[in-house]
């Protein structure tokens, strides 16, 4: 007669986990999702002509966390199966444990990617900050053809996974050239194998920031602020009546009747200094999009618009100083 298993105490159980090892591993992947988050908002503001050097920022982490969900999302699939294409006759053989949802996982992803790129080609115009959709816009000049917005929405998704290609291509290089590394006999420290196997490893790194940069310039401004995105939201801006005149001046739309409250501005951004709005300046026909950049110092108050009457941006007003 066999003794009943012996359950573990959970002061064995604890035993062996290492927090100092779990800290420093939490550590490391939050340090990745703040420099990732840094670069994404950094290429959203650059795009608009905004500089930003304020690091101090929660928000930072937060979108770092969603953009890097996503490109594993996107990546993971190709990244297993250039993994286990690059085996060795006779020496590494890898097989993945389960084709067939690896392959529902990379359809699956796809297709969220091309859902995504077709909310965005379908809507009456992108939303501004989609600096990829804009140029695949223009080229195919979709206007209210269901056709060519198909063919933008197929471009904008072949925009956005291309570096993941790029990307899984250097993971089957690096992993064929660490193969050959570890399997055959030690190589000079200095080689064309090695040389290869950092250039891949580069390529790798640069293909990942390029997916960083590209899905910042198609998706960042239409996922919700409180989910790490840069969605525009709209309020009304008291200014002073000292600095009214220049406003005025630079075309900033104010309510009529009441000289000094703006119409709800959509913000892109704002810092301790200044708030970013969009507007849209029609003076050369069709949508042309501008941001102006107001000083904090001129405002007195402001009230979000949960709800504005239109939500596309205001024209853009330029008119001379009222007395």
């Amino acid at each position: 007669m066999t003794e009943p298993e012996k359950i573990p105490a959970v002061g064995e159980i604890w035993s062996h986990f290492d927090l100092g090892e779990a800290t420093k591993v939490i550590t490391i992947l939050a340090a990745f999702a703040y420099a990732t988050g840094a670069i994404a908002i950094n290429t959203y503001l650059h795009g608009l002509g905004i500089v930003d050097f304020s690091f101090a920022k929660p928000k930072l982490l937060l979108t770092g966390i969603v953009v890097l969900f996503t490109y594993l999302l996107l990546a993971s699939p190709a990244f297993f199966v250039a993994w286990s294409m690059a085996t060795r006759h006779e020496q590494t053989v890898r097989r993945l444990s389960s084709l067939g949802h690896i392959a529902i996982l990379f359809v699956g992803s796809l297709m969220l990617l091309l859902s995504a790129s077709i909310f965005s080609c379908f809507q009456t115009h992108p939303s501004m900050g989609q600096s990829t959709v804009w140029q695949v816009w223009r080229i195919t000049n979709p206007g209210g053809s269901v056709s060519k917005r198909l063919l933008a929405s197929l471009l904008v998704t072949l925009a956005v996974y291309l570096p993941v290609l790029i990307a899984a291509v250097s993971v089957y290089v690096a992993a064929r050239l660490f193969d050959r590394e570890t399997a055959e006999r030690p190589a000079p420290q200095i080689s064309l194998r090695r040389f290869s196997l950092v250039m891949a490893v580069a390529v790798f790194v640069v293909a990942t920031i390029g997916y960083i940069c590209v899905f910042t310039n198609t998706f960042y401004s239409v996922i919700p602020q409180e989910f790490g995105g840069g969605q525009p939201y709209f309020e009304n801006v008291v200014v002073g009546k000292d600095d009214l005149c220049q406003l005025q001046q630079l075309g900033i739309p104010f309510v009529s009747g009441q000289s000094n409250v703006t119409l709800p501005l959509p913000v892109l951004h704002e810092t301790d200094t200044l708030v970013a709005v969009w507007l849209n300046d029609m003076s050369k026909g069709g949508w042309n999009f501008v941001v102006a950049v107001l000083d904090k110092k001129v405002i007195t108050a402001t009230k979000i618009v949960a709800k504005p009457d239109s939500p596309f941006p205001p024209r853009l007003l330029a008119q001379a100083c009222k007395d």
